[in-house]
């Protein structure tokens, strides 16, 4: 095999290759590190999950006495608001201030939406041009910086309060769970073998999911503990200063100049880029949709039944937490202490599952879906000196693990929608963790679809459509719940039962 087509070989990662051309995989050892660059990036999955959420459970508060203040401010005698802390309860009870806070709310949750997509972009960007590193450090400063607007904005006069709040909140969004997770599973494919890729992508997201499952506990007694809740922004703040000094001292770079390099050779004239087109740019990704041709002539529509897939799967799924939270209170009257076990439950499930379940089930199934591959014609010299033939991964396990996770999740969606005793309500919720699977396989999946130089790009796409279809999932699914919740209150969960049967578009994919 050519240096060249080496570069751009799913077979070969992208740190840590000095092959001589023409030289097999199996008769030169890899460069051996200390910590793997995995192990390496466990503490910025774990971190940055862990503060990115930390202050969730209080932040809500904080957005309600911001949009009382801006009302005040509006409607009312800024003078009688305080300089700085918090708001008088009498001042933010008026029921014009609740709408307005639900109002706020829902305009928060469209600009998260598309914050999230347009930052997918701008990452992948970045990190094409200056490496995964530069754009990892980048997002952290916008965090740090978000997380001291918002508690600075506690002590802020009224009138400046509610804009420095605002950009906290922007800054937030902008370095939220779904940029950091995208970050990372960009470093990891970069840095693993296609065999390795599965497993890998399931124990990094194993460790976020730890950092979830902390992140709520921690978050939420720290803030009744002390009684501040600015405490968690501090934290949260320490946490990924610290994160920040890790990646500059510790963690390598993952897509290196020669690659980059190579990727921009790719990429046409900057001439030919017309700039009334770049505040598009950032949705770039996309046309990694566009069908490539393969070596047979036929086109490659692989990504797109990914991302078709990723859009149905998610629009069903997204909305599942909210409507079971509102059947558990409104219908079957179930204690918080119930339904927030429940949560847990699932959170500890599918971080189980994904640091230890998938790993050893990939690690058992794998002989069964490798199939033997011959790199080169072999000559008598390579007879003599007893090469065989390499073992390769199919792609296929990564379908059929996608597939049964789309089935097992709508199935016990459907199951604690229908569980009326927490002890229903917990076993439901151990099996729905199972459903996690299919995050590291249909990554997995479209990893594989691409030039390794091309990776980040593809990730990027996906992240884009997911976020579409998590945006649109409460207004669709969201609309028939309410519509049928006081005569059919589980047809939303039928509905996603049904659904399941676009995952078999998965086992269309070659």
């Amino acid at each position: 095999m050519s240096s060249q087509n080496q570069a751009t070989s799913e077979t070969v990662p992208l740190l840590g290759d000095s092959r001589p051309a023409g030289q097999s995989s199996r008769s030169l050892p890899r460069v051996r590190f200390r910590f793997t660059p995995e192990i390496l990036l466990i503490p910025v999955a774990l971190a940055t999950r862990l503060a990115a959420l930390m202050p969730s459970t209080t932040i809500l508060e904080l957005v309600r006495q911001a949009a009382c203040r801006f009302w005040n401010i509006s409607h009312g005698n800024p003078v009688t608001l305080p300089a700085g802390g918090p708001i008088p309860p009498e001042l933010c009870d008026a029921p014009e201030v609740e709408r307005y806070f639900a109002t706020i709310i829902t305009i928060l949750g469209a600009i998260e939406g598309v914050l999230v997509m347009a930052g997918c972009g701008i990452i992948s960007r970045i990190s094409s041009h200056y490496g995964r590193k530069p754009a990892l450090l980048l997002v952290l400063i916008v965090g740090i910086m978000g997380s001291c607007l918002i508690a600075g904005s506690q002590y802020t006069p009224s009138w400046l309060a509610v804009w420095v709040f605002l950009v906290g909140i922007l800054s937030g969004m902008f370095s939220s769970t779904s940029i950091y997770g995208y970050l990372v599973n960009m470093y990891i494919v970069d840095v693993c073998m296609p065999e390795d890729r599965t497993t890998a992508l399931s124990k990094i997201g194993g460790w976020g999911a730890l950092g979830t499952c902390i992140s709520f506990a921690l978050g939420g007694s720290i803030t009744t503990k002390t009684g501040n809740p600015l405490i968690v922004f501090y934290m949260a703040a320490a946490i990924l200063v610290a994160t920040f000094t890790y990646v500059i001292s510790v963690l390598p770079e993952s897509f290196p100049e020669e690659k980059r390099n190579a990727l921009s050779l790719m990429r046409p004239e900057p001439s030919v880029e017309r700039l009334s087109t770049a505040p598009l740019y950032i949705f770039k990704p996309l046309k990694m949709f566009i069908p490539t041709r393969k070596l047979d002539g036929t086109r490659n529509w692989r990504l797109v039944w990914c991302a078709v897939h990723t859009f149905v799967f998610v629009v069903a799924n997204a909305y599942s937490p909210a409507a079971w939270l509102i059947l558990f209170t409104s219908k079957y009257h179930l204690t918080p202490a119930d339904t927030g076990l429940f949560l847990t439950i699932i959170a500890v499930s599918g971080t189980i599952v994904m640091m230890l379940i998938l790993p050893a089930l990939v690690h058992l199934l794998r002989p069964y879906y490798s199939r033997r591959i011959i790199r080169s014609l072999p000559t008598e010299e390579d007879t003599g000196n007893g090469e065989e033939p390499e073992l390769e991964t199919s792609d296929r396990l990564d379908v059929h693990l996608a597939f049964v996770a789309c089935v097992v999740a709508a199935i016990f969606a459907l199951s604690a929608a229908a569980s009326r005793t927490s002890q229903a309500l917990i076993l439901s919720g151990i099996c729905y963790g199972f459903g996690s699977i299919h995050i590291p396989a249909i990554r997995s999946l479209v990893a594989g679809s691409v030039s390794p130089l091309k990776q980040g790009e593809a990730l990027a796409a996906i992240e884009i459509v997911s976020n579409a279809g998590g945006a649109l999932s409460p207004v669709i699914m969201g609309s028939i719940f309410t519509a049928t919740i006081n005569t059919t209150p589980l047809l939303l969960f039928y509905i996603h039962l049904v659904g399941p049967p676009n995952a078999r578009i998965c086992l269309a994919l070659r």
